[in-house]
């Protein structure tokens, strides 16, 4: 995420707390309280994505050292074959 969506998903998310927060002045039957909830759905969307992009970054991570590992297994067997 670069920075300036940073900025916008920050700003979302405030509107989103701001619409909870106020939610006796936005009824949900008002358009304005629909946007409200509009605003909400793509905050929870976006926290949803961040969650699995570090739990995807994590399961990478696992996955890298343990091909890392399997590898340097391998080239040992064939070192120790040529030998």
């Amino acid at each position: 995420m670069t920075k300036e969506q940073r900025f916008r998903y920050e700003m979302f998310a405030r509107i989103a707390d701001f619409g909870a927060g106020n939610a006796a002045l936005f009824p949900e039957s008002t358009a304005g309280g629909q946007l409200f909830a509009q605003v909400q759905e793509m905050v929870n969307a976006i926290e949803g994505y961040l969650t699995k992009r570090d739990l995807a970054r994590a399961e990478a991570q696992r996955v890298k050292t343990a091909t890392r590992s399997a590898v340097l297994t391998g080239l040992r067997v064939v070192s120790a074959a040529a030998r």
